[in-house]
């Protein structure tokens, strides 16, 4: 998602996709190398991306499948107010909402 008006970027990473430490995350048994290769690419890929709108100003948030898959209508909304009061509130370049919406890690570059 884009928010032109407040510069801010916001991704929502796949928890196997992006290799995220979590219950979401298992590395298949089958061609382990393959999966580990195609994963860290990914980790890679979100960092550049990361980085390159960080350096051209923008703000860049990213949510965890496992923030709000499985879980109920209220931890949906508290992850979405958490991210609205960043969005408006803070001048915090960059935030990382991971499984649960009041653990969410504050990155600087």
């Amino acid at each position: 998602m884009v928010f032109p008006r407040f510069r801010v970027a916001v991704f929502i990473h796949g928890c196997f996709w992006h290799g995220h430490d979590c219950a979401l995350f298992r590395l298949p048994a089958t061609r382990p190398e393959f999966w580990k290769e195609k994963i860290e690419k990914n980790r890679q890929h979100d960092v550049r991306v990361e980085a390159g709108l960080l350096a051209a100003g923008w703000r860049v948030a990213i949510i965890h499948e496992c923030a709000v898959k499985r879980r109920k209508q209220a931890d949906i909304a508290a992850v979405a107010d958490r991210l609205e009061q960043w969005l408006i509130t803070s001048d915090i370049p960059s935030i990382e909402i991971p499984v649960s919406p009041t653990a969410w890690v504050l990155r600087h570059p």
